[in-house]
């Protein structure tokens, strides 16, 4: 991740023209996964949310804590051991 101040970005986006419409494009993508994000809550159980997650995320699915995935998921502890319980079976 690369962090850089609003002015840098401004700055940025004067002096390069291209620069504000990749800019643009950056923002529509982080807006659609925002919405998509929420979209899941409202629409989809835990079950299919974590489903989904392992899907979309291999790589990344076996390198965090359950925790942070159940954090992420939006559910306690203790039910995402029982969704992966049961999916195991």
């Amino acid at each position: 991740m690369v962090t850089l101040p609003y002015r840098h970005i401004q700055e940025g986006y004067r002096r390069y023209e291209n620069l504000e419409r990749y800019g643009r494009l950056i923002a529509e993508e982080i807006l659609q996964q925002k919405q998509q994000r929420i979209e899941s809550f409202q629409f989809y159980k835990a079950e299919q949310r974590y489903l989904q997650f392992r899907d979309e995320n291999p790589s990344l699915f076996n390198r965090i804590s359950l925790t942070h995935l159940a954090s992420y998921l939006g559910i306690e502890r203790p039910s995402l051991s029982r969704i992966r319980k049961k999916l195991a079976t």
